[in-house]
């Protein structure tokens, strides 16, 4: 029987720089990393919002205030969220952040049990 270790490093969100939290799209890109993961975090609204599409129909135009993408190995989600910071007034009734929860599963996993599996037959 074969048995097979794979280890690859995590992605990590800081809590304490907010340059790897507020580069969205590097870290989905990122992901090919991981075997299977999911990443729950948050994004500034003001960084979300300078990458954030237009949307226009008919008469009626804004930013793109939630996403939800499925592509069948991955999806995420990127919602607005109450989350304030703790101590801070606010003047806006917008959502200062947004979650994001990313869920990737690496098409590899299928690939690899299929390979073991036939040289163990």
């Amino acid at each position: 029987m074969i048995n097979e270790v794979l280890a690859r490093p995590p992605l990590i969100l800081s809590n304490s720089n907010e340059t790897p939290n507020a580069n969205i799209i590097t870290a989905i890109n990122q992901l090919h990393m991981v075997t299977s993961s999911k990443v729950f975090g948050t994004i500034k609204a003001s960084n979300f919002n300078k990458i954030s599409p237009e949307l226009t129909i008919g008469e009626k135009f804004g930013k793109i205030k939630a996403i939800v993408s499925d592509c069948g190995l991955a999806s995420s989600y990127i919602v607005p969220s109450p989350i304030k910071v703790l101590g801070k007034k606010t003047l806006s009734s917008e959502p200062e952040y947004y979650s994001f929860l990313i869920s990737y599963a690496w098409e590899d996993d299928t690939k690899k049990y299929w390979v073991n599996l036939m040289s163990i037959l």
